[in-house]
């Protein structure tokens, strides 16, 4: 049986963003879809800057369509506009800022992303034991994640503000039952500060400017 290591500080060594079916047909009918966008963009924007593995799936692309642009437009490489120097240099050697490499995702029919044989080759890959995640919906594909990865032994940190179902109560329902089975509960700008753990960091200025 797996045994969960606890709500320990996460390291950004360590740790893997996941986006689950942010698409085109499952967003308009998600109960606050901007705020959800929002703080998505966010995390997946931070992220880059500090050169975590992201992760994205989609599921069953033919019938809810592709993840949303602004999803995708936040984990595309930065342009020449870019708010300095430093940050264009990092994202440079990241895989993302790869200009020849198009967005891609992870195509899925189960509901649960450890349910598909590409993620969990992708995470296994990775070497990441702690999962960061978002997306929806928050009672039925992320809900069946996060368990089946705590299932396996993972640390999971659930991002509260970048997670939506239709329903608030089906929101709640799912939060509870990931908390109860041991997932950090936490939100954007919280773990975005944690990753980077003080004022030290060389992305803290970058960082702070993305979360006001």
């Amino acid at each position: 049986m797996a045994v969960f290591k606890g709500t320990r500080k996460i390291k950004a060594d360590d740790a893997l963003l996941t986006v689950v079916d942010v698409q085109e047909r499952l967003i308009p009918a998600m109960h606050d879809a901007s705020n959800l966008t929002k703080n998505a963009r966010k995390l997946i924007q931070g992220c880059r800057l500090l050169e975590l593995p992201i992760l994205f799936t989609q599921q069953y692309t033919k019938g809810l369509g592709m993840t949303i642009e602004p999803i995708i437009e936040a984990a595309k490489p930065v342009q020449e506009s870019a708010s300095s120097d430093e940050v264009a240099a990092v994202l440079e050697k990241s895989l993302l800022a790869d200009a020849s490499a198009a967005f891609s995702f992870i195509e899925k029919t189960s509901f649960s992303i450890m349910g598909d044989t590409d993620y969990v080759k992708a995470l296994k890959d990775s070497g990441c034991r702690s999962v960061i995640l978002c997306g929806i919906e928050s009672h039925v594909c992320v809900l069946q994640s996060a368990l089946d990865l705590l299932d396996n032994g993972f640390d999971v940190f659930l991002i509260e503000d970048a997670i939506d179902s239709r329903q608030p109560a089906d929101k709640a329902s799912a939060i509870s039952r990931m908390s109860d089975a041991k997932a950090v509960v936490t939100t954007t700008e919280a773990i975005l500060f944690e990753l980077i753990g003080g004022a030290r960091h060389p992305m803290f200025k970058e960082i702070s400017k993305l979360v006001k």
